[in-house]
């Protein structure tokens, strides 16, 4: 193309040469080009300048990246910040690098100890206020309290710990009265007698209630407790009062009622224990005590009963795979026994 030779008309753009001077080089005809986009139909088109360095992003030079590329890309953020667009839920993927590698571990310095002028923030090796070195403390700071001994407002006391590791915790300022002593307390929530407590859901931690007076109040038992009767007009040997029990599991008895029939003739012997196929056996006369018998009488008059316990503590627990057994003689009309138990795991 011969210089300063105008391209076609409608194109609206001129190509033309002009001098530059290089430096140590005597002065060069470069021919001048600008970036341009071409549109519309044959014979009509139409012809942009595409800005370089400048413009808006809708009509500036677009640069596609091979990929493939081993060069590096620099991007300047002129002052301001640089934002990477991602879709909704799908965060950026950012890795840091030292220049030669990524960085998978983040160094942390300890060159300047922490807060506070106590024991807390120290490095490595260097002594901390209560004699101990090599470790770094953690702790609270005195805030306002000015009772602490040895620890000034506004400074930090190390958070002491046992040999096993757990956080030490000491009630050392004293109560208001009428109890001014300093022991840790655990409290109950006074409520009015007559009142009704608040249900919470299971799983849910709820209030501890007492008296006005400190009193507690306490449920005894068990969340589960079952009763079950036992009936017999017979003389029994050895057979289990309740269900059976499976092996790593036991009773655990919080009552036993026994009543006999106004209409006996007879009044029957009862013993009641824990066994995997029989009551322990009666001992000798003036002999040592037998274990794991819960209930035993030499004879219940007709009409009358005996009775152990009343549901709200334990009167007997028996071993793994132990049931609660019965051995009587005859009632002649009818024997009832209730009991009162749970069974736990053991």
């Amino acid at each position: 193309m011969a210089d300063n030779t105008e391209t076609a008309s409608g194109t609206g753009v001129k190509v033309a040469t002009d001098k530059v001077t290089y430096s140590g080089d005597a002065d060069q005809n470069v021919q001048l080009v600008r970036f341009v986009q071409v549109t519309g139909a044959e014979g009509s088109r139409t012809v942009v300048d595409v800005p370089v360095g400048t413009g808006v992003e809708a009509t500036a030079l677009r640069v596609t990246l091979a990929t493939d590329s081993t060069g590096l890309v620099s991007v300047d953020d002129n002052g301001a910040s640089i934002t990477v667009d991602a879709p909704v839920g799908t965060p950026a993927f950012v890795r840091l690098s030292d220049g030669a590698a990524a960085i998978t571990t983040l160094p942390v310095s300890l060159a300047t100890p922490g807060v506070g002028t106590g024991s807390l923030g120290k490095q490595e090796g260097e002594a901390h206020t209560n004699g101990n070195t090599g470790v770094l403390l953690l702790g609270v700071r005195n805030t306002s309290h000015t009772a602490f001994t040895g620890v000034a407002q506004g400074e930090y006391a190390p958070i002491n710990v046992d040999a096993e590791g757990c956080v030490v915790v000491v009630g050392n300022v004293a109560h208001d009265a009428p109890d001014a002593d300093p022991p840790m307390k655990i409290g109950h929530k006074a409520v009015n007698l007559g009142a009704t407590p608040t249900a919470v859901a299971a799983a849910d931690r709820t209030d501890w209630l007492a008296t006005r007076a400190g009193v507690p109040f306490v449920l005894g038992g068990h969340p589960n407790i079952q009763s079950s009767e036992y009936f017999t007009s017979g003389a029994i040997t050895d057979d289990n009062i309740l269900p059976a029990i499976a092996a790593g599991s036991a009773y655990v008895i919080t009552g036993i009622m026994v009543t006999c029939s106004n209409a006996n003739v007879t009044s029957p012997s009862v013993r009641i224990g824990f066994g995997t196929a029989n009551v322990p056996s009666q001992g000798a006369t003036n002999a040592d005590a037998v274990a794991k018998v819960i209930l035993s009488h030499p004879g219940i008059a007709p009409g009358s009963g005996v009775v152990k316990g009343n549901g709200s503590g334990i009167v007997g627990i028996g071993a793994s795979d132990e049931e609660l057994r019965l051995t009587c003689s005859t009632p002649t009309t009818s024997l009832c026994i209730v009991v009162d138990w749970f069974s736990i795991a053991i």
